[in-house]
């Protein structure tokens, strides 16, 4: 961590906007006030996978949660090395990923104890399916989230997926485009939202933002739906997916760089903030789940 962030702000900042967040519920929910009865877990095809889904106006919806945080880690497009078509095995794993963390806040102890809830649920609805342990790494002692998005869907698992395209945001130099050759698509699932929270006269609203806006120290809300993937060697896994990134106050993580220019009298590197990582019943067809997008004219 930058030695000049300052982390008692930044929490306070957080707890107050998790205070909101219990107050004002919102068309996402909470992940605290997630109420597990009310979801259920169903099996989906193209590809094979297990969602917590909700039925909303007759509409099958993915459910989402929205997790407040501080960005600890992250790997976030553009891509900017070279991708080769031939290396499958690297194409089918590269992702968009974030960690977050609250530094402390209590709230954390809520957000664990809701996933390993979450983590249950799944486990009964894949039975006699065995559900390995979804664990997180630390970040410096502190309880952390991990969220995920593959670039690709592999094309033999989801025949009937079609290719959507590239922002050129998220791949500006089309390198994406050309490794995915003809064995991978970019599909609903494969797509995050990067956005931004304006407040005007009272008025929240979200406005799209490059993924290259976001820093390791930012305090940022991510939106993820947690699905069940079968392993390879059997049993399976709890993935939280990442739908939307969203930034919610840069304000510590700038005055820690600023601070830091000034100690060292002397133009600073580009990188600040915090340390960055290296790079049931019947079976419906993913294309039946309606997906939410958060629109940008109005807060969820």
């Amino acid at each position: 961590m930058n030695t000049f962030y300052d982390e008692d702000d930044a929490r306070a900042w957080l707890n107050t906007y998790i205070a909101k967040c219990f107050q004002d519920g919102g068309k996402t929910v909470f992940l605290p006030q997630l109420t597990l009865g009310e979801v259920r877990v169903e099996e989906f095809r193209d590809p094979l996978c297990w969602r917590m889904t909700v039925v909303n106006e007759g509409d099958v919806e993915e459910v989402e949660v929205k997790i407040p945080g501080i960005l600890c880690r992250n790997m976030l497009p553009p891509i900017t090395r070279k991708l080769s078509p031939k290396d499958k095995g690297t194409i089918r794993n590269l992702r968009q990923f974030v960690k977050v963390t609250g530094l402390g806040v209590l709230v954390y102890g809520e957000f664990q104890k809701k996933i390993e809830e979450i983590e249950r649920l799944f486990a009964e609805a894949v039975k006699p399916r065995i559900v390995k342990s979804l664990t997180f790494h630390e970040y410096e002692g502190e309880y952390a989230i991990d969220a995920h998005c593959r670039y690709f869907t592999d094309r033999r698992v989801a025949p009937m997926v079609k290719h959507q395209g590239f922002s050129d945001v998220v791949d500006p130099e089309h390198r994406l485009e050309v490794a995915r050759g003809e064995d991978f698509v970019q599909g609903p699932d494969n797509v995050v939202q990067y956005l931004t929270l304006v407040t005007e006269d009272g008025k929240e609203r979200f406005e799209a933002i490059s993924p290259g806006d976001f820093k390791n120290g930012d305090i940022v809300e991510i939106r993820v739906s947690f699905m069940c993937f079968p392993l390879y060697e059997g049993g399976c896994k709890v993935v939280p997916t990442l739908r939307s990134l969203i930034l919610l106050s840069n304000h510590a993580r700038k005055a820690a760089h600023e601070t830091m220019v000034q100690k060292q009298g002397s133009q600073a590197p580009t990188a600040s903030g915090l340390g960055s990582a290296p790079g049931g019943a019947s079976v419906r067809n993913a294309g039946s789940l309606k997906r939410k997008f958060i629109q940008l004219t109005y807060t969820e």
